[in-house]
């Protein structure tokens, strides 16, 4: 109503916003306003029918609630990643020639600031299936933060990064050893115990900050058999890993949904496993060092560039910190992409 009073001012139709206040009141009690609705429902081709009878939109055939996690506030809420929920249902175009599906909707029931029990709907997912809704749910949940947070949430996150990072690790160790050399068997790193891959600092600034490290796999270049591929492909096995793992989650938990026996904190961890490790495996081929990605240059480029490789030897770090501080969303769009294609490996249909 203040905007219509301010509105009517500007246009000239008021005096003043008193006036233009009272003018749309009169208007709303007249039924004004729901029938230029219609009209504008009618202009774009729609069937102004659906103003008064709602049955008439259509429906796609899953609708979900949504509970709430846990008891307290909604203290934020990403719309980013709602609108990718919207959008992957197909309520919202991923390029521009997609067709928008009229039928599925996301629904959130609750605001900042409001208080809930565990358990209570706050909101509804509709889908054309039951796969569709089952994920669509659970990312829901994740763009939701709450004064306490999930701790389910918190604990499936602490497993994954434990893991991802652990199997990458892992990785680079044991095509090093493939190759060769000995140095990751001497270090203690050819094994899938944790602790020998973890770095304190990097896992807790992972959690924290949304970006670490894990110990870095040392090897020596000179003991690997090929001399000029096998650094490449020592350094290329962590982020392949990591897009195996992804996979192997993304088709647990299709065979899980599948069955119909799917507990929450499951769903939680798989999609957890999948999202992490997608964006640890995109991020660490991206070819800057100390990324993994780097090692491509130097097989890439030919041999008159390979100045770019020094240059980057000795500032990539700087370049990688600019990146993180200054343009932090900047591989999201590719961290999306590769997760619905894991998801559409494993036969989900969005």
């Amino acid at each position: 109503m203040t905007l219509t009073a301010q509105l009517a001012v500007l246009a000239g139709v008021a005096p003043a916003a008193e006036d233009g206040r009272e003018r749309a009141r009169q208007a709303l009690e007249r039924g004004d306003a729901l029938e230029r609705f219609r009209d504008f429902v009618a202009a774009q081709g729609g069937d102004p029918r659906v103003v008064d009878d709602l049955s008439l939109l259509p429906a796609a055939p899953i609708s979900r609630d949504v509970a709430a996690p846990v008891d307290g506030w909604l203290a934020a809420v990403d719309a980013e990643v709602v609108g990718q929920v919207a959008a992957m249902l197909g309520a919202g175009r991923q390029r521009i020639k997609d067709p928008v599906d009229p039928a599925v909707a996301v629904e959130l029931t609750v605001k900042i600031g409001d208080r809930v029990s565990a358990g209570d709907v706050i909101g509804r997912v509709v889908a054309r299936n039951e796969e569709a809704a089952a994920v669509a749910s659970g990312r829901l949940l994740g763009a939701l933060r709450w004064s306490g947070d999930n701790p389910q949430a918190f604990v499936a996150f602490i497993i994954a990064v434990v893991v991802a990072i652990t199997v990458h690790e892992f990785s680079h160790a044991a095509v090093a050893t493939l190759q060769g050399d000995r140095t990751p068997r001497s270090q203690g790193r050819l094994t899938l115990n944790p602790i020998a891959h973890l770095d304190p600092l990097g896992s807790i600034a992972l959690v924290l900050a949304g970006f670490g490290w894990g110990k870095p796999v040392q090897f020596s270049p000179s003991q690997l058999r090929s001399q000029r591929a096998g650094a490449a492909m020592v350094g290329l096995a962590g982020p392949v890993s990591n897009f195996v793992l992804a996979l192997l989650s993304a088709l647990v938990l299709r065979l899980l949904l599948f069955r119909g026996s799917t507990g929450e904190f499951t769903l939680i961890l798989l999609q957890t496993l999948v999202n992490l490790n997608v964006v640890l495996g995109v991020f660490n081929l991206v070819p800057i060092p100390p990324l993994d990605g780097s090692r491509l240059l130097s097989i890439v480029l030919p041999q008159r560039r390979q100045g770019i490789v020094y240059f980057l030897d000795q500032y990539g770090i700087f370049l990688l910190l600019a990146l993180l501080i200054f343009a932090p969303g900047l591989l999201t769009p590719f961290f999306d992409t590769v997760i619905r294609f894991v998801y559409r490996l494993v036969g989900f249909d969005f």
